[in-house]
């Protein structure tokens, strides 16, 4: 699960719910709460530009996970969006087990304007080299998201969680193949499977997933979804 929290300061995360994860999830980039780490000034700004770093995570992440060709398009977005002084940090974290409630992975707004990443190292969710990379695609979506947007309208906080998630799950590669339907032969349809990914991240935002799913199926199909922003 996914939060982006807005004006976290760079040296410290905001206290939220934990959960260690059985199966990788995401929650919403417009939640105001994010796991709680144990961390001593571990969040810090890195001015030198250049694209994302990791930070604490060896073993966890691949050593040149950035040199994936599956990352870099997404990448060179966050060049262009991002603020040229703005490398976006990905720092993998032990998080407290002593809650039931955490996130696999948690993309933050700072009031510098450069976005960070937070993994949970201990969450089982995360445990597969192939699903960290999803994981860490999904979270760098969000990061161009907010570099190319700001903070979105809060007036529209559904309508926006629903963009964002739909096209972080879009990128990530989720709904590819889309699931069978009960009859075991037709498939979903991959935009009503990505709705359903993207309710499940927004649910706390946008209340019930019935509700959810009908405006997220809408907006999809008006077209008001673009590059993860809302357009009314």
């Amino acid at each position: 699960m996914s939060s982006v929290c807005y004006g976290a300061a760079n040296k410290s995360l905001p206290p939220g719910p934990q959960r260690i994860c059985s199966t990788p999830t995401f929650g919403s980039p417009l939640e105001k709460t994010s796991p709680t780490f144990e961390i001593e000034s571990l969040v810090e700004s890195d001015k030198s530009g250049g694209g994302p770093k990791t930070r604490h995570c060896e073993g966890f992440l691949e050593d040149d996970i950035f040199q994936h060709p599956d990352l870099q398009p997404l990448l060179e977005e966050i060049q262009t969006h991002c603020p040229s002084s703005c490398r976006p940090m990905v720092y993998c974290l032990e998080c407290s087990s002593s809650n039931s409630n955490a996130d696999d992975a948690t993309t933050h707004y700072s009031l510098d304007g450069c976005p960070f990443i937070t993994f949970c190292k201990n969450c089982e969710g995360s445990a597969s080299k192939d699903i960290r990379r999803q994981l860490l695609k999904h979270e760098l979506t969000h990061v161009k998201q907010l570099c190319q947007h700001g903070i979105p309208n809060p007036f529209y906080m559904c309508s926006e969680s629903i963009c964002m998630e739909y096209e972080a799950y879009d990128e990530s590669g989720s709904c590819m193949p889309p699931p069978l339907l009960d009859d075991g032969v037709t498939r979903q349809s991959r935009e009503s499977c990505l709705c359903l990914d993207a309710c499940r991240s927004s649910g706390r935002i946008c209340g019930s997933a019935d509700s959810c799913f009908d405006k997220c199926k809408k907006i999809i199909g008006k077209g008001q979804c673009k590059d993860g922003h809302f357009n009314r």
